[in-house]
């Protein structure tokens, strides 16, 4: 007995660009800069997401406060829990160029990791 495999197509499909595949798929956007630079934009990133995640809190507080529903106050603390762990990747990051020389020239690299549009993780390092 012969077994053969074929790949069937669909009679019409349309083509992704990489661009489109990283974010269906997931990928890293990487930046380069000396310390001086990357943490200051680690700095502004942890700033924006700690900000989303007390926006997040209050608006789970106030739902759960005027009895909106807890359904509402679940997926407002479901986005606190998330803009919080995001914020708190940048300020590992921040943390990390923070303890380098801030004068010297040397190359760094700070990456976001994401996965169907949402940051999954920050990494960091010496390039």
């Amino acid at each position: 007995m012969e077994m053969t495999c074929e790949l069937n197509m669909p009679s019409s499909y349309l083509d992704l660009t990489e661009d489109e595949m990283v974010y269906l798929e997931g990928g890293t956007k990487t930046t380069y800069g000396t310390a001086k630079t990357l943490k200051g934009s680690a700095s502004t990133q942890m700033a924006a997401w700690g900000a989303l995640a007390g926006g997040y809190s209050y608006t789970t507080a106030a739902a759960a406060a005027s009895g909106v529903g807890m359904t509402v106050a679940w997926i407002a603390g479901l986005g606190t829990a998330y803009c919080a762990f995001v914020a708190n990747e940048f300020r590992g990051a921040y943390n990390y160029f923070s303890g380098k020389s801030q004068t010297a020239k040397t190359q760094y690299y700070l990456q976001v990791v994401t996965f169907v549009g949402g940051i999954t993780g920050v990494n960091y390092g010496k390039k």
